[in-house]
């Protein structure tokens, strides 16, 4: 079998999404520490992170079913 070499970059790449999901950091920070770390220029890195929800944001009001 062969062996799966681990970089840094995509790990960390990985972490900053997982950041930001959890609220750590802010919107912004996420796109630019993603975008250094994969090498995507700024726009493309906005459209990966832009979608993405948060776990830490509670809704104010649901809306009845």
């Amino acid at each position: 079998m062969k062996e799966v070499e681990i970089r840094p970059e995509i790990s960390s790449s990985v972490d900053v999404i997982l950041e930001y999901k959890r609220g750590n950091i802010d919107r912004s920070d996420a796109i630019i520490r993603f975008s250094a770390l994969t090498g995507l220029d700024y726009d493309l890195a906005k459209s990966f992170i832009e979608p993405l929800t948060k776990h830490n944001v509670v809704p104010l009001f649901k809306t009845p079913k």
